[in-house]
Order: structure tokens, then sequence, then C-alpha cells
């Protein structure tokens, strides 16, 4: 009997910061950022990808993209599934990037505008396609402030619209959805997408990589299955610890195998410094 390989999507954490949070694949996120917000976007800049850890939660948290592209500083973020708190803890982080925007002496007026794309799959079938959040009065309407705005991708219903019904709005986000079949009929035709399908059945097909993204993958499986029977701190505490430790037993065997800082970073979400330190 042949053994079923698993196809890694593109939805996985790892993958989906190296397709769109690399220099070279500027096209690959200036597509996907025109495909949301439905204008031309020109990346500047990828800015700094690190998140301070607050809390417990925010243990394994990891930034996905921020750019910065003409006066616009632009968060996305990928959310696999959805649980109490998610909105949460993604408002803090781009309230943390708002607040942190204002300069010493600085104007308020001159503040970047903000936005927030979430990409959210495992959503409420009566959640529409795409939700927009503004702060506003209630009654009136009323901005409260203009430089701000939230926007959720509802991926399940976009792969569902785009490889089942044909429609090409949201092609991109509906890559992320994919399996291996249904990437390669998304993305044909179309140089950008193919060369995100490129990438993404190369990073399946080499051994040493897979290895690593399903090892994480498992981790995580078992470290969400604990959490959900873990009620005391000092247990959640353990099981935290545990998916860490896992992360650095990776990252050791990679280095043993003389593989780049850079992909070390990508597969495991430790930081370029910690990876140095495990040398």
């Amino acid at each position: 009997m042949t053994k079923t390989i698993e196809f890694i999507k593109a939805s996985n954490d790892s993958i989906f910061k190296t397709l769109f949070g690399d220099e070279k694949n500027k096209d690959l996120l200036e597509k996907l950022l025109e495909e949301t917000l439905k204008r031309k976007v020109k990346v500047q800049e990828l800015l700094m990808q690190d998140v301070p850890k607050e809390s417990i939660e925010e243990k394994d948290k990891t930034l996905d993209v921020l750019v910065l592209a003409e006066g616009e500083k632009i968060n996305i973020e990928l959310n696999i599934g959805t649980y109490d708190g998610l909105y949460n803890r993604n408002a803090c982080y781009i309230f943390s990037k708002y607040v942190g925007s204002v300069k010493p002496g600085g104007s308020y007026k001159e503040m970047d505008k903000f936005i927030q794309i979430n990409l959210t799959s495992g959503l409420s079938q009566k959640k529409p396609l795409i939700s927009r959040y503004e702060l506003i009065d209630i009654k009136t309407e009323e901005r409260f402030i203009k430089n701000l705005e939230i926007y959720e991708y509802n991926l399940d219903k976009i792969k569902e619209l785009c490889y089942n019904e044909g429609k090409k709005d949201y092609k991109i986000l509906a890559t992320l959805m994919c399996d291996k079949e249904e990437l390669h009929e998304i993305c044909k035709g179309d140089k950008v997408l193919e060369k995100l399908e490129s990438e993404v059945v190369r990073m399946n097909e080499d051994d040493q990589i897979r290895e690593n993204l399903l090892a994480i993958e498992n981790a995580k499986r078992v470290h969400a299955t604990l959490m959900q029977n873990a009620k005391e701190e000092g247990i959640v505490e353990g099981i935290e610890q545990g998916i860490e430790q896992e992360k650095i037993n990776i990252a050791k065997n990679m280095i043993s195998k003389n593989m780049d800082n850079k992909t070390i970073l990508e597969i495991t979400g430790l930081t370029i410094k910690e990876i140095e330190s495990l040398k």
C-alpha cells in the first residue's frame, strides 16, 4: 500500500512567512495586498517582524508580515483557526505598533495610516466574506480616528468561491487553503501565482524542510490538545516550555546539517540571536 504524503499548505506559518516575508517575493506580497485592498500597492520596506512575548498566550506568537507601503503600515496576520481572545491578541499587536509610531517631538497629525489584514479560517458560515472594522460612534457612525482600519477575510468562503465556483477576485488568498492539485488548478496561467506554487512545492519536496515543518506542526497539535485540559497555570507553563524546547531541538538539528540562519528562522520562528546562541 502506498503511503499518502501529507502536503503542507501555504497556510503553514513558516511557509506563509517564507512566501510573503522575503524581499525576493515582493511581487507575491504586492499581489496579495492588491487583492485584499483592491488597489495598487507598492511595498517600500519589510519592517521588523519580532513581536514582544508579553504572556503565556504570546509565547508561540510570531508576527506574520508588516510592511511600509506609500505612507501606510500594513500588518498581515494569518489565523488558522479561531479561539477566544484571538481578536484581542491581534488588536494588541496593531495597537502597540500604532502607539510606537509616534516619534519623540512629532505630531499626532503626522502619524502613518495603519491597516491590519486578518486572513482567518474556521470562521462561522454566518460570517461574511470580508469584514471591515473601524472605531466609530455606534449612533452617528462618525469615525473616532481616521488612520486605523482592520479587515478580516474568511479564507474558507474565499477558497469555495475561487476553486469550486471559479471566481477570480481573491485567487492568491484561496491558494493558502489548497492542497497540491487544487493549488496547481488555481495558479496555472498566472505567472505570479505559478511562482507561489513553485515555492510551496519546492518546500514540500525538500525532505529536511518537510521533516522540520511537520515536527513543529505535530508539536503544535499535541500542545493544542493538552492546552484544552490544562487549567492550572503551572501546567500551562510546562506545556508552553515543552513546545519551545521542541523548536530548539529542531534548530539544533538544522545547525548540525549546516543549514543557514535564515532557513532556521523561517522554519522554527526563533530569532537570529537565539539561533546564534545555540551554535
